[in-house]
């Protein structure tokens, strides 16, 4: 691999990265360049033997001289080979978004210069090493093509028209350089593993996480998600949740994005200037207590499968019985103050401040941290626990509770404690991250189909987001991708829609008053053309 860094000052900054590359890659080679003049000159005198990579500063002296003068040279007098870019800069919010977004030439990755940026460097030049290696995934297969082009259009609209569910245009711009470089990455770079694709979303959402200049201990526990992920992937039934929570992110950035442009949302959370800040750490993480729930189940088939003592001849008890208090092992570190905070919080925005409603609720809360974790309520303690000292409770407060009501469980209890629905029109981010992470089926494997008799492992696919009525009904529209017969489709209806998905209605609605009405529709057939309904989950 050839590497080219366009930096006017490449110490110590990079001392680091060229000690790892000469140590794990002798092979590569680097070639230091200290303006954007120069880089070009470089890249076009190096045509027989072209560069990979172009590791490119921002800042090298101004004009001409700077990292997007060279994006616009590549785009008006482009190379016949053109390498990958990681673009680096002092801080995220420095990136001159209208000018990248505007250049028509690619960035693979943004990056910021902080004290992890040396192995976050090694990182991505492995990611552009392995594009190299001739293995193929094109991005449908994760994200699905149609949701890539409703994703894509959407960045280009926030590109030019400011919305008020961001700081200002050049907050929006930015975020819309960054995904609209991770799905161009993607789309021009056909030879993705899925390994390769995870670790590109992790630099999408890192880089997102600087633009919001969260600490630095939330940008390292999506790294320790992911990580962690690897071993959730040996329990059986087990589904990814970091892609997953990306698509999350998108499918109501898309929908976060058209709610203000129709002024449905003036005046509450999601029309407020941090309402997509809101949504991107409510989605992001909102499925990242998902160990604790998962492992409990694992360790007790482990340890107690290794610990039971034989039973006496003719009975079934052990002689020894064992047993474990998971609720201390799981709960002792997420103490009784932050599940107050939350319950608090759960009332106040219902309304329902009375001592016997609060009482109930933590008690009903309770349960789910010591007796059986579920993993919305461990990321809402998780998050509380990173964020309660670093961010307005203000903030703290509404996304903590939105990833704590996405899970069923815990916002049936709420619905018994505070007397009626959760709703749209009471609490617009918990029920959007609710209908998100319900919608968000494509290219995940419908695990629960497995259980029915007709049906091996199947995947919905992404026909549509619909807007009908004037715009005041949104469809999110599925498909699965073959035919069904009757007998599948009752399974289906029987097993999947009226034991999974009806349940939501009796918990969740849009209200009375609001201004939109929520809706899922499930069909099945090889395409939009031949597709036959199923049922429709409206909220």
């Amino acid at each position: 691999m050839k590497v080219l860094i366009a930096d006017d000052n490449p110490k110590p900054y990079y001392d680091g990265l060229i000690a790892v590359l000469k140590r794990e890659r002798p092979n590569d080679e680097v070639v230091l360049s200290g303006d954007a003049r120069d880089a070009y000159r470089k890249l076009k005198a190096d045509a027989d033997s072209p560069f990979d990579v172009l590791i490119l500063d921002e800042k090298m002296g101004g004009g001409d001289r700077d990292g997007s003068a060279l994006l616009r040279h590549l785009h008006s007098q482009p190379l016949p080979h053109q390498p990958a870019i990681i673009y680096v800069t002092g801080f995220m919010n420095e990136i001159p978004a209208d000018q990248v977004a505007h250049s028509g030439t690619p960035v693979t990755i943004f990056l910021d210069k902080d004290s992890d940026s040396g192995t976050a460097l090694f990182r991505a030049l492995l990611l552009v090493s392995r594009q190299n290696e001739g293995l193929y995934c094109h991005p449908s297969h994760f994200f699905g093509e149609r949701f890539v082009d409703l994703v894509t259009a959407d960045v280009d609209r926030i590109l030019e028209t400011p919305l008020s569910c961001y700081l200002d245009l050049a907050q929006q711009r930015l975020i819309g350089s960054l995904l609209r470089s991770f799905f161009t990455t993607l789309r021009l770079r056909r030879n993705w593993t899925a390994d390769d694709v995870l670790e590109l979303a992790v630099f999408l959402s890192e880089g997102l996480c600087r633009v919001y200049n969260l600490p630095d201990d939330i940008v390292r526990l999506v790294r320790k998600f992911v990580d962690c992920e690897e071993v959730l992937y040996t329990i059986p039934r087990y589904r990814d949740h970091f892609l997953h929570q990306i698509k999350v992110f998108l499918l109501g950035f898309v929908l976060l994005n058209e709610i203000n442009r129709r002024h449905r949302v003036d005046g509450q959370i999601l029309g407020q200037s941090n309402a997509m800040k809101l949504w991107f750490l409510t989605a992001l993480f909102h499925d990242l207590g998902y160990p604790f729930e998962k492992m409990k189940s694992w360790l007790n088939g482990f340890v107690l499968g290794v610990l039971r003592s034989p039973a006496e001849a003719g009975s079934q008890q052990p002689l020894v019985p064992v047993e474990f208090n998971w609720g201390v092992l799981f709960g002792r570190r997420y103490n009784w103050y932050h599940l107050e905070r939350l319950a608090d919080a759960i009332c106040r925005l219902y309304s329902a401040e009375d001592s016997k409603t609060r009482a109930e609720l933590l008690g009903g809360l309770g349960e789910f941290v010591a007796e059986r974790p579920d993993h919305g309520l461990y990321s809402a303690l998780i998050m509380q626990n990173f964020l309660r000292v670093r961010l307005d409770d203000s903030e703290v407060d509404p996304l903590a509770v939105a990833i704590a009501l996405h899970n069923i469980s815990v916002s049936r209890v709420v619905r018994r404690a505070v007397g009626g629905q959760l709703t749209f029109e009471r609490d617009p981010l918990s029920f959007l991250l609710m209908f998100c992470d319900t919608a968000q089926e494509w290219g995940r494997a419908e695990f629960h189909l497995r259980d029915l008799k007709s049906f091996g492992p199947s995947y919905a696919v992404f026909d549509s987001l619909d807007w009908s009525c004037g715009g005041e009904v949104v469809s999110v529209n599925l498909r699965y991708g073959r035919r069904w017969n009757s007998k599948e489709v009752n399974e289906w209806k029987q097993g999947i829609f009226e034991k999974e998905l009806l349940p939501l209605r009796d918990v969740w609605s849009s209200g009375p008053s609001s201004p939109l009405c929520f809706s899922i529709s499930y069909s099945y057939g090889e395409d939009m053309a031949g597709r036959a309904t199923l049922d429709i989950l409206r909220l």
